[in-house]
């Protein structure tokens, strides 16, 4: 986003094709389609729906359809694909910058196994979300 001066992060064009990015982690190109999306609107929605999802669960299935829900719900996959973007991204061009993500891609579980690559897509779309909330608030 600051090399492109825009509030835009790159994610799958298509929430199905998620797994297939992850699949292509390490390669020279990512195996999807991407398109930028707004980040802080995204992380916003995301933080919106957190806040809201505390509805009794039989009323999810209606409300689930609601406008606020439903970008909600889109924001979630999101910031997802931005994670998983991020993600593939750095493996395929590894960089020797010192930063959380290289922190992730060096730690080791108790047993000194290197993180899958799902365990490190997960902890870095928590670092998106845990950053975001911090600086919001």
């Amino acid at each position: 986003m600051l090399e492109a001066a825009k509030d835009i992060a790159i994610v799958p064009k298509h929430h199905d094709s998620q797994q297939a990015v992850m699949n292509s982690y390490g390669k020279q190109e990512i195996d999807s389609e991407v398109h930028g999306v707004p980040a802080v609107q995204i992380l916003n929605g995301r933080g919106e729906f957190s806040m809201s999802t505390s509805v009794p669960s039989r009323w999810r299935p209606i409300v689930k359809h609601l406008p606020g829900y439903r970008f909600g719900g889109e924001c979630v996959r999101n910031l997802t694909g931005i994670a998983i973007v991020a993600v593939a991204k750095r493996l395929e061009n590894p960089s020797g910058r010192v930063d959380l993500l290289n922190k992730l891609q060096n730690s080791r579980d108790a047993d000194s196994n290197l993180m899958g690559r799902e365990e490190l897509t997960a902890e870095a779309q928590t670092l998106l979300i845990a950053g975001s909330d911090t600086t919001s608030k």
